[in-house]
């Protein structure tokens, strides 16, 4: 898997210890699922489970999966462990992909792919991608911080260049 060259990402890390752990991951918003199961719910905090045990993995443009991460293989590395080929290999088939209900910003929920438009001198509007946790949150393998990390999209960089999310696992 080949990264796009995401010359846009710039990570907003969370930091308030007061709200966050070490990890920078909201403490409200870490999944206990342990274990895979059937329901829709189980797979969405399942595929939480995994990416949030990839916290710190370094970003790499040619990355060896699971110790290396580009957006697009960290999304459809958790993704497909709970559910084999839910998602497919590059930023730009995952957004863009019909099989998955396109969400707009106000309707997400926990679990959405989340999909931006983070180079801007291109017509493709699904450069970079990432699991949306909630409250505003959501982890990805971010070029810039180089390894994978929380970001907020509640306001500034990653709220101005939110496309639309994919709902992977309906409800």
């Amino acid at each position: 898997i080949k990264s796009n060259q995401l010359t846009g990402d710039k990570p907003q890390e969370t930091t308030s210890s007061a709200q966050s752990s070490s990890s920078g991951m909201p403490s409200s918003l870490k999944s206990n699922a342990s274990k895979n199961g059937d329901s829709n719910g189980e797979k969405i905090e399942y595929a939480i489970y995994v990416a949030q045990n990839q916290l710190g993995k370094p970003y790499s443009a040619d990355p060896v999966i699971p110790d290396s991460f580009d957006c697009a293989a960290f999304t459809q590395y958790c993704y497909g462990m709970a559910e084999k080929d839910s998602v497919k290999s590059s930023p730009q088939s995952q957004g863009y992909d019909d099989r998955m209900p396109e969400i707009s910003y106000s309707d997400l929920a926990r679990g959405d792919l989340v999909c931006f438009d983070t180079v801007s001198n291109d017509s493709d509007l699904s450069d970079h991608v990432g699991i949306y946790l909630g409250e505003g949150y959501f982890i990805h393998a971010s070029s810039s911080a180089g390894k994978v990390i929380v970001s907020s999209m509640k306001s500034g960089y990653y709220k101005n260049v939110f496309s639309w999310g994919r709902r992977v696992f309906g409800k």
